[in-house]
């Protein structure tokens, strides 16, 4: 094989790694997105709790979710199935604890 058509195969292949060699790309993109959106989730919802009065128990329950994204997003496991489906649960926590926040309001 030339070395030019090494050196684009190369280039082809390097934007399919993720960031964690351990876990498949698709995975990876989807914990990345999981981890871009949640803390603006996380930020709205204090928006919320700030505006008026919210449960405690509802607020707890956000917080765990919270600290389980934040958690998985600094040190995700090498097991990609458990990773993506955790964070996918804690960031749908978030949200359903947004959207109660506003009822609540």
């Amino acid at each position: 094989m030339k070395p030019i058509a090494l050196v684009a195969c190369a280039a082809a292949l390097s934007g399919c790694v993720s960031a964690n060699p351990q876990i498949p790309v698709p995975v990876s993109a989807q914990l990345a997105r999981i981890c871009q959106h949640e803390p603006l989730a996380h930020a709205l919802f204090l928006a919320a709790v700030t505006a008026g009065y919210i449960r405690s128990s509802l607020v707890q329950r956000e917080l765990v979710a919270h600290q389980t994204v934040t958690g998985i997003c600094a040190n995700p496991p090498t097991d990609a199935a458990s990773a993506l489906a955790a964070a996918s649960a804690a960031y749908a926590d978030v949200l359903a604890a947004q959207s109660l926040a506003q009822k609540e309001l």
